[in-house]
């Protein structure tokens, strides 16, 4: 699992799909990706939720902020067990 924080962008490009894929498949409009996406807003609880069930990553919202994991092994790109 990686453990790092990334963008909505890279979570996107990881899966191969544009801002406009994106955006139909969370049901949100794409300039809301588009602006998401160049750190013009931050999505609210909702359209993070959205994002994350489209680009298959977890949310963990702590005190110091919100950070982002998915479950693509980074040894050779499968999805991966979330407890391995």
């Amino acid at each position: 699992m990686i453990e790092k924080t990334h963008s909505i962008e890279y979570f996107r490009k990881q899966l191969g799909i544009s801002q406009r894929e994106l955006a139909r498949q969370a049901g949100v409009k794409n300039s809301t990706i588009s602006r998401i996406e160049a750190g013009l807003v931050k999505p609210d609880v909702l359209t993070l939720q959205k994002l994350a069930l489209v680009l298959r990553f977890t949310i963990t919202i702590s005190p110091v902020g919100i950070s982002y994991s998915n479950y693509i092994d980074q040894n050779d790109g499968r999805e991966g067990d979330s407890n391995a």
